[in-house]
């Protein structure tokens, strides 16, 4: 049986079935601010909760950075080795040893024996490796970069530790080199608006022989780190022994108008000019179905909180003890 490992995200591990399968290489691609860093960093988490060691080999950021964030969003990194490799200065030992070779060649070597050396140190079950964007520009070469990330992935074939590659895209550059090496691969999306916070949002590409959820899924960045929110599919939310049912709005003459209610399972739009009492008849379908014990909720956009709940208690309808869920414009 398929052993899954948690993401240590519940939104995004419902979006892969049950999580990632282990023993694996993935790419986890997205634009500046995306959040791959501490996506990767509650992966190892959710294994070093587990007993299991974690990697994170950083080629970019430092420590002190990488324990900033993980301290911003509240993180315990213990069981979590944090390995710095700085290009630059493997660059600068090298360069003393130049002869008929071509720089990017021993840079490139360079680095990736370090990264392997770490691993064999460690041994551990959980890698993240930020970001390919720096092999990348080490290797000066895409045949180069596509066969250095090849052994890559045949040494870590057999050593039952799971991978996370990530990677930065900008715009709509997209770099298939990894892509088609990895055995699944995640973008994370960052998108300006017009008026309001930026949105979110992350796609599973690909994962080979497994199923996932498909579409594009919102997430924000809090405090704790990464929160997925999963696509909704109306089709897996239907229950059709219970289409019959008229739920009443506790209005007799407007429940007479409606046959006995709307029907449960059915969309029912209500039109009307300003102030014709639109929001009060619908506070009535939620109010009483609420006093039978359902789960009700008012999602609204052009009023607080606190204003609708003061203009129902001066109807007269007790809506205060709805559970009600708004978007405020602000």
């Amino acid at each position: 049986m398929e052993t899954r490992l948690s993401t240590g995200i519940g939104g995004l591990d419902d979006v892969l079935h049950g999580g990632l399968a282990k023993g694996f290489l993935y790419l986890v691609e997205g634009s500046p601010g995306a959040g791959k860093t501490t996506l990767a960093l509650q992966f190892l988490i959710a294994g070093a909760k587990k007993g299991e060691r974690g990697l994170y080999i950083s080629l970019a950021e430092s420590d002190a950075e990488l324990r900033h964030v993980a301290a911003s969003h509240g993180m315990d990194l213990r069981n979590v080795e944090i390995c710095k490799i700085s290009p630059p200065e493997i660059a600068g030992d090298a360069g003393k040893q130049y002869t008929v070779f071509q720089p990017a060649e021993v840079e490139l070597s360079d680095v990736l024996e370090t990264i392997l050396a770490k691993v064999r140190e460690i041994n551990p079950s959980r890698i993240i490796i930020d970001s390919m964007s720096e092999l990348r520009m080490l290797a000066r070469d895409s045949l180069r970069y596509r066969r250095q990330v090849l052994s890559l992935k045949q040494f870590f074939e057999g050593r039952d530790c799971t991978i996370l590659l990530l990677d930065e895209r900008f715009g709509d550059h997209q770099e298939n080199q990894v892509q088609t090496i990895a055995h699944g691969v995640l973008c994370m999306e960052v998108l300006s608006r017009t008026y309001g916070v930026t949105r979110r949002r992350l796609q599973v590409m690909k994962i080979r022989a497994s199923s996932f959820r498909e579409g594009y899924h919102d997430y924000v960045i809090v405090k704790g780190g990464v929160v997925v929110f999963p696509r909704l599919v109306s089709g897996e939310h239907r229950a059709a022994s219970v289409m019959s049912e008229n739920l009443p709005s506790g209005v007799k003459e407007l429940d007479e108008l409606f046959n006995g209610g709307v029907q449960r399972g059915t969309s029912t739009l209500i039109v009307g000019p300003a102030g014709c009492g639109k929001s009060t008849m619908c506070t009535q379908f939620v109010l009483q179905a609420a006093m039978r014990g359902e789960n009700t909720a008012i999602f609204t956009f052009d009023e607080t909180r606190q204003s609708f709940r003061v203009r129902s208690r001066g109807l007269g309808d007790g809506s205060g003890s709805v559970s009600r869920k708004g978007a405020d414009p602000s």
